[in-house]
């Protein structure tokens, strides 16, 4: 019984100092590529000054740079809508919904991060916690064929009785080889 102890609570041991090591890697790795996209992002932003539109070259470089190395930390250059979207696009990028919280009004944020999440884990479903009426939509529409594909019914996802029958119409003359059904 004690030497069970022993073993489980170095075992323990061991996992708790790799996890926080792994973490503090991770975060160290983090703040190199922060850095290193700074860097590179200083030139790109030395080519915006001749652009005929500096400031939406700029953002736009800015909301690139932060994509590309997935750092909310970058789109601190920006302000306003600028910034709100420089988040969303990170947070999408990344699928964080926690991202999101960096922003005073984070319902679009949210929103595209969930369809991000649905499409990806191909979950009909997720597309339901959208809020957006339009986005909420457009992520049925988007998976919609896989969900029928699965042999779920029509009539328990989003579209109207006349357009689930349309479907099986067009399902059995693809079955039967005879488009004139």
């Amino acid at each position: 019984g004690g030497a069970l102890l022993i073993v489980l609570v170095v075992g323990g041991s061991v996992w708790f100092v790799r996890s926080r090591s792994a973490a503090r890697q991770a975060a160290a790795l983090q703040t190199q590529v922060v850095e290193e996209t700074k860097t590179r992002l200083s030139g790109d932003l030395a080519a915006c000054e001749g652009a005929s539109d500096a400031e939406v070259c700029r953002e736009d470089e800015v909301r690139q740079a932060a994509v590309r190395s997935r750092a909310l930390e970058i789109c601190d250059a920006l302000s306003g809508d600028a910034y709100a979207s420089c988040v969303t696009d990170v947070a999408v990028k990344k699928e964080s919904l926690e991202s999101c919280g960096a922003l005073e009004d984070a319902s679009l944020c949210r929103d595209r991060v969930t369809f991000a999440l649905a499409k990806s884990a191909r979950d009909y479903d997720g597309c339901g916690r959208i809020a957006d009426g339009v986005l909420k939509k457009s992520c049925q529409g988007q998976l919609i064929g896989s969900v029928l594909a699965s042999g779920r019914a029509c009539a328990s996802t989003h579209l109207s009785q006349e357009e689930c029958l349309v479907i099986e119409l067009r399902a059995q003359a693809v079955k039967a080889g005879d488009v004139s059904i």
